[in-house]
């Protein structure tokens, strides 16, 4: 294979009195590897001094830091690149510029910024390594594929990370970066500067706009958001719209939502929404205004301490009864529901069935039924 590197605009080295290297900083650069591999963007990577910042037990730490940033990067990973390509010439590549997507099949990513921090007591008799890191990028799709075959792209995407690691099977408390002067650590880019403003313990990804399709036949787009909060995998997603298309046939959701919460025990507190639809069918079509799902059997009552989901700025609130493992609580409601059989008969009203367990613990079901109204 083979690897060759381009530097656009200025480099910049600091070398402290004994003559170690503290910061390379990077205006532009291209990366190439086996003209399969671009990578175009600012770069920096910086020693920097040692520094006192607070875990999330309030211990004060003495830590040595690394870091290293990279800002308005564009990677494409395939054939026929490079795919993007600065191409008014102004210098940057952005969403004025067109990419050169002629005989380009592969991944691209466009507008990627990372800030990614390492730090290291000074004090040698503690082993605990600590790691920060924040990515955004703009967009990340496939190109070169015909969009009637398959379509998948990824807007506004945020990675947050932040963790400790130490020489026993319990990690050490992680770092609280927010605590820092200016709000948290700061990693130089190339570019704009990134701050890492962690509280604690952190790992999510968070897409503000998906879009996936397969062969005009299925087609998902909405916001998700997936975190891991101590000891749960948190999901959340909003303004979602699924649906299955076959020739005239159409079924799916709109406007959906979700909040889920797995805990480490493989326990399950869900509720999900939305507005269903089922159009085509010579003989029947079936409207929802909302449809909702409710289920719990981790043992927690959300109805009375309700948890705000919020990852990367997508929220929904789980707020489910409680239930356990032997009696988990489920909920399912459809308000505004028509049903039509040809023009024989309508059916509309709203439904709604619930199990779970009482304030002693026994199992109860309730339902509600639809009004009946018909028509010949």
């Amino acid at each position: 294979y083979e690897i060759s590197l381009g530097l656009v605009g200025s480099e910049m080295c600091i070398r402290d009195s004994t003559g170690s290297l503290l910061k390379v900083d990077l205006g532009d650069a291209t990366l190439a590897v086996s003209s399969f591999i671009y990578v175009r963007g600012g770069f920096a990577f910086t020693k920097g001094p040692a520094i006192t910042v607070t875990d999330t037990a309030d211990t004060e730490i003495k830590v040595d830091t690394l870091s290293f940033g990279a800002s308005n990067v564009h990677v494409f990973a395939g054939v026929g690149g490079p795919y993007w390509t600065d191409s008014n010439e102004d210098g940057q590549i952005d969403a004025s510029d067109t990419p050169l997507s002629d005989g380009a099949v592969g991944i691209a990513l466009g507008g990627v910024d990372v800030a990614l921090a390492m730090f290291t007591p000074t004090d040698k008799a503690n082993t605990s390594r600590y790691t920060s890191l924040k990515v955004l990028a703009t967009t990340a799709k496939f190109v070169g594929i015909p969009t009637d075959t398959f379509t998948f792209e990824l807007n506004d995407i945020t990675v947050g990370y932040n963790a400790a690691t130490g020489p026993t099977a319990t990690d050490p408390p992680s770092l609280k970066l927010s605590t820092l002067t200016g709000g948290g650590f700061e990693v130089a880019t190339g570019g704009d500067p990134i701050t890492l403003g962690f509280d604690g313990s952190l790992l999510s990804v968070a897409v503000a706009d998906v879009k996936l399709g397969i062969a005009n036949f299925v087609q998902i787009s909405g916001a998700f958001g997936f975190s891991k909060s101590g000891s749960e995998l948190q999901v959340v997603a909003s303004n979602v719209a699924a649906g299955i298309t076959v020739g005239g046939f159409s079924v799916g959701i709109n406007s959906g939502t979700l909040a889920l919460v797995i805990n480490s025990a493989g326990n399950v507190a869900l509720e999900a929404g939305g507005t269903f639809y089922m159009t085509g069918l010579e003989f029947a079509g079936v409207t929802v205004t909302s449809v909702a799902l409710q289920y719990n059997n981790t043992g927690t009552d959300y109805s009375a301490t309700p948890l705000a989901l919020d990852i990367g700025g997508i929220k929904k609130t789980l707020s489910v009864a409680s239930g356990s493992l032997t009696s988990p609580y489920v909920a399912l409601s459809a308000t505004g529901l028509t049903f039509n059989l040809g023009t024989a008969l309508t059916i509309s009203g709203d439904f709604s069935f619930e199990k779970g367990p009482d304030s002693n613990g026994l199992d109860t079901v309730s339902y509600t039924h639809l009004t009946l109204p018909t028509k010949r």
